[in-house]
């Protein structure tokens, strides 16, 4: 999970409320409306992230799957993985993700996204390194691709709004500490937002460039 995010949401949720309690009577200001939105959103998504928050350990050998605020715990032992399925893992109105779905000969499954593991490629890669198993590497491709066509202008409106919040920030009388901690906030998911964009569009285009060839 991108505890990056998680941290975030957190913290602007706090900041976002210290600033509205400093000036209450910008709440119904249109400052006051989008802090008031943003406080809203971001604990509703700390929230979210607390509920799908899983940990994942792995070595050669063993998988250890965590879910602590569903008080859940899986091990599993890596030969008794007995499929490896990728698909799509979709929030409405948030893009679909990469979904990696870890199924033991014991049955129980165990489900990986993009959207909670900021190192989804690297746990991706060390399970299909400590398997025997025969992959559709087809089908992980076509999931890698559509996610990406899905995702790109998503990140693209989420990018600018982060300026948006940036420069309106600049310009707001509100409390002054809380909104300079909320700007390197946005700049930080606005840097990470644009590291993702490139992956995408690299993505993208090779699949083009396979196509053309």
């Amino acid at each position: 999970m991108p505890l990056l995010a998680y941290f975030l949401c957190a913290v602007n949720g706090v900041l976002t409320t210290v600033s509205l309690a400093k000036r209450p009577e910008d709440i119904f200001t249109g400052m006051g409306i989008f802090v008031t939105v943003l406080a809203l959103f971001s604990y509703g998504t700390f929230f979210f992230l607390s509920y799908r928050l899983t940990i994942i350990l792995m070595n050669d050998d063993e998988v250890w799957v965590l879910k602590p605020f569903r008080f859940k715990y899986v091990k599993f032992r890596m030969n008794e993985i007995k499929d490896l399925t990728w698909n799509f893992w979709g929030v409405p109105r948030f893009g679909d993700y990469r979904q990696l779905a870890i199924t033991t000969t014991s049955g129980v499954q165990t489900k990986i996204t993009d959207f909670e593991f900021i190192n989804y490629d690297r746990l991706e890669r060390r399970l299909m390194e400590n398997t025997t198993l025969k992959l559709n590497l087809r089908r992980k491709r076509e999931v890698e691709i559509n996610s990406a066509r899905a995702n790109r202008w998503l990140n693209v409106a989420a990018i600018a709004m982060c300026v948006y919040g940036i420069i309106d920030f600049a310009r707001s009388p509100m409390y002054r500490p809380a909104l300079f901690v909320l700007q390197i906030i946005l700049s930080l998911v606005a840097v990470l937002l644009i590291f993702r964009l490139v992956q995408y569009q690299s993505l993208i285009n090779s699949k083009s460039s396979k196509k053309s060839k």
